[in-house]
């Protein structure tokens, strides 16, 4: 009985010895909080993501010195090295530096031939040819992304990568759905957006790509908050389920178990939509 109860004080004493990293992941040069950030600590293997509000919580973190490293589409990785005290928490407030994913230029120049003008010197007229790059460019053009997203689609296709036209594709689409916002409901988008993040996922876990597994889930959580207002409780409790066994496929890394949970989760998305487009 004594060595038991010594066991129990020892085994106590190690779970008390345990410290909580927490803290928020911020743009650096907005200061805006980052959602789906992921938040690793490699010699421990443990993962997590910040959620809508960029904040992160690492439970039960041993002492000592620990590697933490954060990234996130779109920003430059952060590693960091941290000194973890024997229990309390240590806040970890990290900024990322803003990197834009920049792809080559493809220039488009496409011949227009017009009835009766086959003859006419056209050398003093003005060029109306153009590049992506001046696309780009144009301030009146203030929504370019589809347009990026097509380049690296088209490089995809004509490489026949496959895994890399299927980013591409929902690249281009998550772009035309900040279009469609100016003429469809929030909630008719944002349903739409879910279903885009729930392929994403399955990309991912086709991958192998667990951090991208993590995120993708945490941001489905995200976009679910948008539209917690707009939907029926019926359809909330429906997609809050499906995200749940979503989030547990993603953090099992069982390929099947991820297709099979983002199939029915779609299938859930599909009918809410039906149901507000009668």
């Amino acid at each position: 009985m004594g060595i038991l109860l010594t066991a129990a004080h020892i085994l106590f004493a190690m779970q008390a010895a345990q410290a909580t990293v927490a803290g928020t992941v911020r743009d650096e040069e907005t200061g805006e909080p980052l959602a789906g950030a992921v938040v690793v600590m490699p010699d421990l293997n443990r993962i997590t993501a910040t959620d809508e509000g960029g904040r992160y919580v690492l439970l039960d973190v041993p002492p000592g010195p620990q590697h933490i490293m954060v990234r996130l589409v779109g920003h430059a990785q952060r590693a960091l090295h941290a000194l973890v005290p024997g229990r309390g928490q240590l806040d970890i407030n990290v900024s990322l530096r803003s990197e834009p994913i920049r792809l080559g230029t493809i220039e488009v120049r496409t011949p227009l031939s017009l009835p009766g003008l086959e003859d006419m010197d056209t050398s003093g007229l003005h060029d109306r040819s153009t590049s992506m790059a001046a696309v780009r460019n144009n301030p009146l053009l203030s929504e370019p992304d589809p347009l990026l997203g097509l380049e690296e689609l088209i490089a995809a296709v004509e490489k026949q990568e496959s895994a890399d036209a299927r980013q591409a594709a929902i690249n281009v689409a998550r772009a035309s759905l900040d279009l469609q916002r100016r003429y469809r409901t929030a909630a008719e988008t944002d349903l739409d957006l879910l279903d885009l993040w729930a392929c994403q996922l399955v990309i991912d876990s086709e991958a192998g790509d667990r951090d991208g597994m993590i995120g993708d889930a945490a941001t489905l959580r995200w976009v679910r908050d948008r539209i917690a207002r707009d939907v029926s409780p019926a359809e909330l409790r429906s997609i809050d389920a499906r995200i749940a066994d979503l989030r547990a496929a993603a953090e099992s890394g069982e390929h099947a178990r991820v297709a099979a949970a983002a199939a029915s989760f779609r299938s859930a998305l599909a009918r809410a939509q039906n149901i507000r487009s009668r």
